[in-house]
């Protein structure tokens, strides 16, 4: 019996060590996994990845921790190949339902399909991922147009990879050695047209440019220029140099702008420091290419500039009195709605060289060549074939002997380097007998049936006779034919279609004889409005559909034709062409005003907000918070202001502040210089002080990339103190990439917020040991509308229920998960804790709500927690109704829909219930919907309000709404006796245009582009900004349509004495005024028999300028309208109304 009890004994004590030995394993487990979910969601893959490897150890089917490793070798330079044998195990267990950061999720996601089939393409393996891109598309939902786009674009890379390996070009490609390659990041050689001088850059903790000479086919040793170039702020980049060796450009960042471009003369060897090139090259958008014509007089370079085919253009500047004349784009021959880059020229000057991810590549950039026409225009671009193509990116081919040669650079899928310089010498082979022409064609209405009208017509360009004519295949809507080897015009005809020439000239160097072009078609009543040639966006691949805004290309009268529903013809004065992003009508306080302000640039350095530091203002001195405002003052100024600081640092405190970068930059511009030159004195007459550099990016880019770039930048910050004589030993640097951002870098919307991104492109300053008490760090000012709101916040879901639950079921969870929020959908009740800024954050929260029993836990941003309806208020006292709202407020909302003059049935509300009608003391009926405890449920509300017809709607206080009227009626009440009044376009009030009318004051640069609006501050508490003053109603509503048209849609026309909103229907006719029908109006006399049938038509020429032509006189406005609505269903859509008495002002 006792040995029995012992036997038990030993088995429970053995089996609490055994359990006590797996619980132990698995808290080491969720340690390390939650650390590796932190260094990959913060881009630190190469400490991520050690992380994984040894949890796979433990479970090596584990298809979720197969894939994070993949993930971590495909963000790896040279170590993507490695993904393929993890993604291929990944793919075995995938999930539509990933919970992501959940150390329990062993299930993949299935865009390990995705992942996997890159991986396959840049390994070559193009059969394995074509299956692999079928796969994910095959599991696709059928409106997830986003990766529908991507997947189906890199499917059609796959078949022209296969295409191409089939007949491989013949090339010898040869690594310049050890003397240029090292172990670091040699790119772009600027080779001299006589094959003995190359400029070049590596990177290593910065950018050097580097200059070697060649004899005998031997390159030296090359010598560090980077200083004599003055680009000592490391982020200069080599580009191309000319023909004749005089003239090495660069690519680098300035102040306000992305990126610019830059030029240095070269004298016998000699390099003079870089000069920026004109205002008609760089601009507030990105230029990072240029290169010179072979006689000097033609600039091409790369831009995003706006009205550019998509991403970045290849443009060209002609020489004018000594300098570079207006940009002109290439055309749709040459650039696509993807990226262009790196254009060389040939020393002849007719081919063009260039990088291309559209066209018929086969993976990533390509590289292309063009010939020149007679004309100056280009052929259509022929791929330079694989192997010198590549499936992964390819960039820089810089041609040298008329393309005999070129020089380029190769980032390696293995190894140690990142990337080394190739010499590439095509072999020239005999001429083969045909060219290949084969190609899509799509229409831009998507009447694919027109295809049947569809040919092309092949015009030998030496004869000028009719080769032969093709026909498309009507089913697949491809062409595909062969003819012989000669140089053509092609023309692509569709009836009723705009037709399309293109050219074709065999290549002084020819490699590949296929000619691969897209073309879609455009219909004529689209293409009629004067388009240039190049407004036809010729589509070179499947993804694009859309062709280019035809707005800038229509003539002088066009515009004044389709103005001339306006009165007054002076908004062009008024509203510049730059729009401005649409914002949320009625903006509360709590509202992020969106302001899309590309030339301004935040300089925060110049003034010290009041909330930046607290109670430290009143001992600040002077020269603490004055800031250089000069930009082209040197540093010598700002010296003589900080050492008074230094000197003075028993009588008031330090302040650092942040240092600011420009955009895809880590050099230190004018501002960042004057910052950290106070940081340097600071420090020098401080010996005990040490601080920590911490990088930061913007959103844009890639993350691998981000991350670089803010260890870039915080390395050029210690690189600048260390050349003043500061010791890095008291100064540690860190980059965390794109995921510490103080302000939002998209708006709600997801357009791009540039001001935003401005303040996250910096460098924080941390003190780790002072030395002196009288050192602060500034907090960062970041203005409401830019503060990082909802849209960057991420939650646990713990669980759904089918009931509303109370506080006491979730006391038995412990503390973390006593109070949850709680929030509805289609009926159920989601339950949600945390508020992270970050993701990585949340990750050790959301696998303790999983060890607690919420098996089922998973992370959600804000974006997918709005589609959760808050629960509202009038719930008892036991339910949980946190809404994790950041707009709740003591304050109700409700959406008003309208607000009329006269009361109108319910019927006119078509696809809304539960509407209420307010009759308000200022003689308007406000009709709204709902009354909302909570901002965010109201501003769901106003979404369902404007799909169902009403896009006017908006979100106002309930409080505001009583205030004009105390009584409330649940429904609209009929008024048989009001009738809708006419417009009249002569009363005595005069009119204003109301922009916003918000609790707070908006900042000055928000109506940046609007010249002379009016803030006022009303008795009532609203700002309210307003823009002109009308005595006609018909002016201001013209007006109106050209101000929503920049994007302020919640604009309206109101009474300037009152600002009381002034409806169509409830303005009265002034029964004394004489009314004629405005026809045209035009810069320019226009001949009457346009009027044909309209007669007798008068003309009227303005103090403006304009010509305008009138018909009729009417001596009321019933009698103008009825002839009115004949005229606009008789060939002029576009007349309107007018009092007779306006054209006096003109």
């Amino acid at each position: 019996m006792l040995k029995r009890i012992l036997l038990i004994f030993l088995f429970i004590v053995s089996s609490l060590f055994i359990f006590n030995n797996e619980l132990h394993s698995q808290n080491i487990l969720k340690s390390k996994f939650v650390d590796a979910e932190y260094y990959f969601l913060f881009d630190e893959y190469s400490k991520a990845l050690p992380m994984y490897l040894s949890i796979l150890q433990k479970d090596s089917n584990n298809a979720n921790i197969n894939y994070r490793i993949a993930l971590c070798y495909m963000n790896l330079v040279g170590q993507k190949y490695k993904a393929i044998p993890y993604l291929e195990k990944a793919v075995k267990d995938i999930t539509y339902t990933y919970k992501e950061g959940s150390y329990k999720e062993i299930r993949a996601p299935f865009e390990a399909f995705l992942y996997l089939g890159d991986a396959y393409r840049i390994n070559e393996d193009i059969e394995k991922a074509i299956e692999a891109y079928k796969k994910f598309q095959s599991l696709l939902k059928p409106d997830d147009v986003f990766f529908q786009q991507i997947v189906t674009r890199q499917i059609k890379s796959c078949e022209n990879a296969q295409e191409m390996f089939f007949s491989p070009v013949e090339v010898e490609e040869s690594n310049l050695g050890s003397q240029i390659n090292s172990t670091f990041y040699e790119y772009n050689p600027c080779v001299s047209s006589t094959d003995d001088l190359m400029f070049f850059t590596m990177s290593k903790n910065t950018e050097l440019i580097l200059m070697t000479k060649s004899e005998n086919g031997v390159w030296e040793k090359p010598k560090n220029i980077t200083n004599v170039v003055k680009s000592v702020d490391g982020n200069c980049k080599t580009v191309s140099l000319s023909h004749d060796g005089k003239f090495l450009f660069f690519s680098d960042d300035n102040a306000d702008n992305k990126g610019d471009l830059y030029v240095s003369k070269v004298n016998k060897g000699k390099v003079q420091p870089m000069d920026n090139l004109n205002k008609n090259i760089n601009s507030r958008y990105s230029e990072t290419h240029a290169c010179l014509s072979p006689d000097g007089k033609i600039l091409y370079f790369t831009s995003d500039r706006k009205d550019g085919f998509g991403g970045l253009d290849i443009y060209k500047s002609k020489k004018k009195d000594g300098d570079w004349g207006e940009a002109e784009n290439l055309g749709s021959t040459i650039n696509t709605p993807f990226n262009e880059e790196t254009p060389f020229l040939t020393e002849d000057g007719k081919s063009l060289y260039f990088s291309s991810e559209g066209h018929n590549s086969i993976g990533g950039f390509d590289f292309f060549v063009s010939s020149m026409l007679e004309d100056g225009n280009w052929s259509v671009p022929l791929n330079l074939g694989y192997p010198i193509s590549t499936t992964d990116d390819d960039l820089f081919y810089n041609p040298i002997a008329n393309g005999e040669k070129a020089y380029t650079y190769r980032t390696k899928n293995y190894g140690d380097a990142l990337s080394d310089i190739f010499k590439i010498t095509p072999s020239i082979t005999k001429q083969p007998e045909n060219v290949v022409f084969k190609g899509e064609i799509s229409f831009q209405d998507n009447q694919t049936d027109n295809a049947l009208n569809s040919k092309i017509i092949l015009i030998n360009s030496g004869t000028k006779d009719t080769f032969n004519i093709f026909k498309p295949d009507t089913a697949t809507l491809e062409y595909n034919f062969s003819v012989p080897l000669t140089n053509y015009d092609i023309i692509f005809e569709t009836k009723n279609y705009q037709s399309v020439n293109e050219k074709f000239v065999v290549p002084n160097l020819l490699i590949r004889v296929e000619v691969n072009y897209n073309i879609e078609f455009v219909p004529l009543v689209l293409a009629s409005n004067n388009i240039k040639a190049d407004s036809i966006k010729t589509i070179n691949n499947s993804v694009s559909d859309s062709i280019k805004n035809v707005e800038s290309n229509i003539t002088k009268n066009d515009v004044v034709v389709n103005e001339n529903k306006n009165d007054s013809i002076k908004l062009t004065n008024v509203v510049k062409q730059d729009s401005i992003k649409n914002v949320e009508s009625n903006i509360t306080k709590n509202d992020i005003v969106v302001n899309e302000n590309k030339n301004d640039s935040i300089k925060l350095t110049n003034v010290v907000k009041q909330d930046s530091i607290k109670n430290i203002e009143s001992n600040i001195t002077k020269n603490d918070v004055v800031v250089n405002e000069n930009k082209n003052n040197d540093v010598k100024n700002t010296e003589k202001n900080n050492t008074e600081n230094v000197n003075n640092n028993n009588k008031g405190l330090y302040v650092i502040k942040s240092v600011y970068f420009d955009f895809s930059s880590s050099s230190l511009n004018a501002e960042s210089k004057s910052e950290i030159e106070k940081l340097y004195l600071l420090m020098k007459a401080n010996s005990q002080l040490q601080i920590e550099l911490v990088g930061h990016t913007d959103s844009k880019g890639n993350p691998e990339f981000n991350k670089i770039l803010s260890e870039k930048r915080a390395k050029s910050v210690v690189s600048y103190l260390k050349s003043k004589g500061i010791s890095s030993n008291k100064i540690k640097t860190i980059g965390v990439g794109e995921d510490q951002s103080v302000a939002i870098n998209e708006n709600p919307d997801g357009t791009d917020n540039p001001d935003g991104r401005k303040l996250n492109r910096r460098v924080d300053i941390n003190i780790l040991n002072a030395g002196n008490e009288n050192v602060v760090v500034e907090n960062i000012y970041v203005p409401d509308n830019l503060k990082v709101d909802e849209s960057t916040e991420y939650f646990v879901l713990l669980k759904e229920s089918n009931k509303l639950l109370s506080s006491s079921d979730f006391a038995k969870y412990g503390s973390s998960f006593s109070n949850p929020s709680v929030r509805q959908l289609n009926g159920k009740y989601y339950y949600f804790t945390g508020k992270f800024a970050k993701k990585p954050n949340a990750v050790s929260l959301l696998n303790e709500a999983i060890d607690n029993g919420f098996a089922e836990a998973k992370i959600l941003n804000t974006h997918e927690l709005n589609r959760y309806q808050p629960v509202s208020n009038e719930k008892s006292n036991n339910d949980i109704v946190n809404n994790t709202s950041s707009f709740a407020s003591t304050d109700n909302y409700t959406v008003q829909i309208k607000a009329l003059s006269k009361n109108i049935p319910p019927s006119e509300f078509s696809g809304l219930t539960g509407i209420s009608v307010t009759e308000c003391t200022d003689g308007f009926y406000r009709y709204t919907i709902g009354d909302f405890s909570d901002y965010d449920a109201a501003r769901l509300q106003k979404s369902k309000v404007i799909e169902a017809g009403f896009p006017d709607a908006f979100i106002i206080k309930v409080a505001q709404l009583k205030s004009k009227s105390g009584k409330l009626k649940l429904e609209p009440q009929t008024n048989n006796n009001s009738q809708n009044s006419d417009v009249n376009s002569n009363s005595s009030s005069k009119f204003t245009i109301q922009l916003k009318a918000l609790n707070s004051p908006l900042s000055k640069d928000y109506f940046k582009d609007l010249e002379g609006v009016k803030e006022t501050y009303c008795a009532d508490g609203f700002i309210r900004y307003t823009l002109g003053e009308y005595n006609n109603y018909n002016v201001a509503a013209f007006d109106l349509a050209k101000i929503k048209e920049q994007g302020f849609n919640d604009a309206y026309v109101v009474d300037f004495s009152n600002y009381k909103p002034i409806e169509k229907q409830s303005f009265q006719v002034n029964t004394s005024a004489t009314f004629t029908i405005q026809i045209k109006a035009s810069a320019n006399a226009v001949d009457k028999s346009e009027f044909k049938g309209l007669e007798p038509v008068k003309e009227f020429i303005g103090t403006d300028g304009f010509h305008r032509y009138a018909y009729g006189e009417f001596p009321n406005y019933a009698s103008a309208k009825a002839e009115w609505e004949k005229i606009i269903t008789n060939g002029f859509p576009d007349a309107f109304i007018v009092n007779i008495e306006a054209y006096k002002n003109k």
